[in-house]
């Protein structure tokens, strides 16, 4: 199927430069928010509350695109994301 973006649709393939507190992340969105969930998790280890938080907002920006992306491609990311993860 052609799939036309329409108006401002995500893209699955589209590449984020994601600009963070003391970082910078290039990616699509899911490889994005992977890594803000990770960094945030070391932060968290490090007892740094604050930075931690930090990156888990931005986690969140991507994974709302992330959303908006399956919704608009009928795709699941997080179901590829985890493999073998049955469909549906």
């Amino acid at each position: 199927s052609n799939n036309h973006n329409h108006g401002g649709v995500p893209n699955r393939h589209q590449t984020y430069d994601s600009n963070g507190p003391d970082v910078r992340i290039r990616g699509n969105a899911f490889q994005v928010f992977d890594k803000y969930q990770a960094m945030a998790r070391d932060a968290h280890s490090m007892g740094d509350r604050v930075k931690a938080e930090n990156y888990l907002q931005h986690a969140e920006h991507y994974y709302r695109i992330m959303l908006a992306i399956e919704e608009a491609t009928g795709e699941q990311y997080r179901a590829r994301a985890e493999q073998g993860a049955p469909e549906g």
